[in-house]
């Protein structure tokens, strides 16, 4: 269903994606990486000084969880967790641990393209997959994160059914209208997480969760 408009998108993305920075990109490889590990900032108290008296803001307590539309796990603070109707669940904005190594191992050796980050020292990362693809950012401490799920053809679709193909109508069912278009492109904020869509006749030609690294 417009595979090849979706895989043009697709391509479109994933190089803007990888050297919208301006600097010098690495050449592409293909290859395995070592996954970061996890890390908990700890959370800072705000102090405000009047006059001589200085007042400490109480610390802020954990996140409160939320869940997500097309997941019945709770996601993470800041996360989004992105259930396929493969059996993989790709979690925008938590590190990325084993999920790579999880998905090559069903669906066997994944390609990968990087490009020095602009953000902080490290690589950005794009793995591509048959159907999908999934980008990575290093944090601050070096913790490769995930950043982006795009998927590109209608061979998959997230577990409430939306994919590549799905009528507008679907995805009003599935996750409503609270949602921004700028540019012909709808998108959803979702836990702090962006989902973009656009449409080419009604129909889904191009979906993406992203949540960029700070």
């Amino acid at each position: 269903m417009k595979k090849s408009i979706t895989l043009i998108l697709s391509a479109l993305l994933v190089s803007s994606a990888l050297f919208s920075c301006g600097g010098t990109p690495a050449n592409a490889e293909t290859g395995d990486t070592t996954n970061g590990a996890d890390t908990t900032a700890s959370d800072v108290a705000d102090t405000t000084t009047a006059g001589d008296e200085t007042t400490s803001a109480p610390e802020t307590t954990a996140a409160q969880e939320t869940t997500s539309p097309d997941t019945s796990a709770p996601a993470e603070a800041s996360a989004y967790a992105c259930e396929l109707d493969n059996g993989f669940t790709v979690t925008i904005g938590a590190p990325v641990g084993t999920t790579i190594d999880d998905i090559t191992a069903k669906l066997g050796q994944r390609d990968y393209m990087e490009a020095v980050s602009c953000v902080h020292p490290g690589y950005d990362k794009v793995y591509t997959f048959d159907s999908f693809t999934v980008s990575t950012s290093p944090a601050a401490d070096g913790t490769e994160y995930i950043t982006e799920l795009t998927l590109i053809s209608d061979e998959v679709s997230l577990a409430n059914g939306v994919m590549i193909g799905s009528p507008k109508d679907d995805v009003n069912s599935a996750f409503g209208d609270n949602f921004e278009e700028k540019f012909g492109v709808r998108n959803y904020d979702l836990s702090g997480v962006k989902l973009s869509i656009i449409f080419t006749d009604d129909l889904v030609s191009s979906l993406s969760f992203s949540k960029p690294i700070e």
